[in-house]
């Protein structure tokens, strides 16, 4: 008789490229869900009187398709101008990070960055009369740490069998 040699197997595999990917895909949805919040909180902190500082926010809204922005009536009575430019709710926008630049990514980190550069803005600021800004990072980081980690990939989902035989 002759001898008879049977093997067989599975073999678990992590996907981790297709993993990270995911992982990396959903922490950006992420990011862009708490920058809305930023935008929305530090807005009901902006008074308008042309809706120039509020209009500011356009470049974020507009990246995030969002809607949010407080543009009251303007209450103004009459023409204002920032240094020669007309103040109004879309002229404030030149003032403020590019859409391009909100959002800059590595392999490894996705970092969100605002600003705004009108100096009535700062001043206000800085002398924590409008707090936009703090109010805006208190939202962003509330939706992180009630938000992040409910939808994380499952690494489960990205495992992969192979099975073996030898005859």
């Amino acid at each position: 008789m002759m001898p008879k040699f049977k093997l067989e197997g599975e073999i678990y595999t992590f996907d981790y490229i297709a993993y990270n990917q995911a992982l990396f895909n959903y922490l950006e949805e992420q990011m862009k869900l708490a920058a809305q919040e930023f935008a929305k909180a530090a807005l009901s902190n902006i008074p308008v009187r042309t809706g120039f500082a509020a209009g500011a926010f356009g470049n974020l809204e507009q990246l995030l398709d969002m809607s949010v922005a407080r543009l009251n009536p303007v209450v103004a009575a009459h023409r204002e101008y920032y240094y020669g430019t007309l103040k109004t709710p879309t002229t404030g926008r030149q003032f403020a990070t590019p859409a391009a630049d909100i959002f800059t990514k590595t392999p490894s980190t996705i970092t969100f960055n605002y600003d705004i550069n009108i100096v009535y803005f700062k001043m206000y600021e800085e002398r924590g009369v409008w707090h936009a800004f703090d109010s805006g990072e208190k939202a962003f980081m509330d939706y992180m740490e009630q938000n992040l980690l409910r939808g994380v990939p499952r690494a489960e989902q990205f495992m992969r069998k192979q099975s073996i035989k030898v005859g």
